[in-house]
This record gives C-alpha cells, sequence and structure tokens, in this order.
C-alpha cells in the first residue's frame, strides 16, 4: 500500500499523551532550474550557486583542501571544473531535517501539563538503524579573473531498517529513501501511523560555497 505524504501536522494519539508530528520548514527561495551544469546528465536542478571572490584555481586549491578531510573524493576533472565527492554522514541530522514531533501529556497525577520537542531523525534512529550516504557534485566556472561561480548538486540516500553485511559491510535490506539538493522524501515510521518528511537542510551546499571563497 502506497504512503501518502501529509503536508500538515499529524496528530498520534499514544497512552496518556498525544504525539504531533511537525514537518520540516520548506526552503526560503525555489532554487532555480535554469542554471544546471550537465554533469552525466544530472536531473535536477543545483540547488546552491554561489559566485566567490576568488580565482579558479584558488577555488579549486580551497575546496580540494575542505574535502580531503570531510569526503572521499570520487572523481575530479580540473580541467572541466566538475568535481565529485562522497561521504557516509556521521550525523544525519545535520544534514537533513525530518522535522519534529511534540509530545503533550499531563504532569503527574494529571496536574499540570507537559510538551516535549524531539527530533524525528532522532526518533527514528532509537528505533531501527539509520544511515545517510551523501554524494557531491560541484561545477566550478571562471566568472573573471578574480571570481568563480561555484554550483553545487547534492544527492541524498537514506536507508532506515537495515542490517549490515559483517564481511562486507555493505546494507542489507531496509527501507531506502533518495532526494536531491531541491527534493524531499516521504518516510515510513516505524510502528505509527503517519508519514515524515525528509529534505536537506542546505548546509552540505553552503559549505561547499564558502569553502571555494576560502571559509571553509
Amino acid at each position: 500500500m502506497p504512503y501518502k505524504l501529509i503536508a500538515s501536522a499529524a496528530l498520534v494519539m499514544l497512552a496518556g499523551c498525544t504525539t504531533t508530528y511537525i514537518p520540516p520548514a520548506a526552503p526560503l527561495q525555489p532554487m532555480d532550474n535554469a542554471n544546471v551544469p550537465d554533469m552525466n546528465a544530472i536531473a535536477a536542478p543545483a540547488a546552491e550557486d554561489g559566485l566567490v571572490s576568488a580565482t579558479f584555481e584558488q577555488a579549486w586549491t580551497n575546496i580540494q583542501q575542505y574535502a580531503s578531510e570531510r569526503y572521499k573524493t570520487v572523481s575530479q576533472n580540473k580541467a572541466r571544473g566538475e568535481m565529485t565527492l562522497f561521504v557516509d554522514a556521521f550525523e544525519p541530522s545535520t544534514l537533513i531535517s525530518c522535522g519534529m514531533t511534540e509530545n503533550q501529556g499531563d504532569g503527574i497525577l494529571k496536574i499540570g501539563s507537559f510538551d516535549t520537542y524531539t527530533e524525528f531523525l532522532s526518533t527514528i534512529s532509537q528505533q531501527t538503524p539509520v544511515n545517510l550516504d551523501v554524494t557531491v557534485r560541484i561545477k566550478l566556472t571562471a566568472k573573471d579573473a578574480k571570481q568563480t561561480l561555484v554550483k553545487v548538486h547534492t544527492e541524498y540516500d537514506l536507508t532506515i531498517g537495515y542490517q549490515t553485511n559483517p564481511s562486507t559491510g555493505a546494507l542489507i535490506g531496509g527501507n531506502n529513501y533518495r532526494f536531491d539538493s531541491n527534493g524531499s522524501a516521504a518516510v515510513a515510521v516505524p510502528n505509527a501511523n503517519f508519514v515524515g518528511q525528509c529534505r536537506p537542510t542546505g548546509a552540505v551546499e553552503q559549505s561547499i560555497v564558502n569553502a571555494a571563497a576560502g571559509n571553509g
């Protein structure tokens, strides 16, 4: 049975309390579909375009240095200004947001009430394994002798409820959700009757632009 994305807050009645799901905030501005770098026919628009005050050579070197401590370099073609990075995110909640849950209930002996807020992704990870793989595609273009245009497109691969092959470390089974810099995914909640929504925080994309400018 296909899941239906619930755009508004969902209410779930639990023993002694009410849980309200609060979706993540939508991006402040729509992304520009016109500025898509043609890197192996990327289907989605670049999430972050930044014009930085650095030469092409400086921007390229800055990103390389920034990425060396945080990412695995999958490929790079300096002549075309293209670089692809990968990371198995240690803290998924810093890179994507899946909203929050608000628990409302009565206090001790029914006196007063309480509200508690929990990150939705944290709630899931307490019940089942969560893994996030991140692929970052970067395109640098020299604007002039002193400025470089940086375009970043990120692909997020979220897997929930998997097992790990003890020999290879590969993920086995689970539910897989894929979305890009401009997208989101409807994520099923274990043992609940509502669906959450996960989307990028924009931290990955912005950090690459900052790094290109020498602010990484």
